[in-house]
């Protein structure tokens, strides 16, 4: 749980993840539509002519519809070799934290789904983004594997 985060403060939590995976941070109005998508699947948008499943990260964690609500959406778009996906956090704040500063935090186990444990430290509780798992999650969600179409 090493290396420095971005962390995301949503409605009634705070989100981080390491900033290595980040790809880039993007300003979007509204996302493609989606046919078919559900739960937290907002749409889709275009990075550098690939495209981009964006998710509702606020949806993702039970938080009310106020990150689909019209206006500016910041979208984090994060990757790893074989997979991107793009975290719609609304008008949510971000900020980072450094790696020296959270180095003697406290690290406990995972408290809820999509996330990898908890930092806590100086007041503040972080949970760790499970960004792989929300991927995993939003595939099945977006598949059409055993659907009638």
């Amino acid at each position: 749980m090493t290396g420095d985060k971005l962390v995301i403060a949503l409605k009634d939590i705070s989100v981080a993840l390491g900033t290595k995976t980040v790809a880039g941070i993007v300003s979007a109005e509204k996302t493609s539509f989606v046919p078919g998508s559900r739960g937290f699947i907002n749409g889709v948008i275009s990075l550098r002519g690939e495209p981009v499943a964006v998710v509702s990260l606020g949806r993702a964690f039970g938080q009310d519809a106020q990150y689909g609500a019209p206006g500016l959406h910041k979208i984090i778009v994060v990757r790893d070799k074989a997979r991107i996906l793009g975290l719609d956090i609304g008008s949510s704040d971000v900020t980072f934290i450094w790696d020296e500063e959270i180095k003697d935090a406290v690290t406990r186990p995972p408290e809820m789904k999509f996330t990898k444990g908890v930092i806590e430290f100086n007041e503040w509780k972080l949970h760790l983004l499970d960004w792989e798992g929300l991927f995993a999650e939003a595939t099945g969600m977006l598949s059409t594997d055993g659907a009638h179409v």
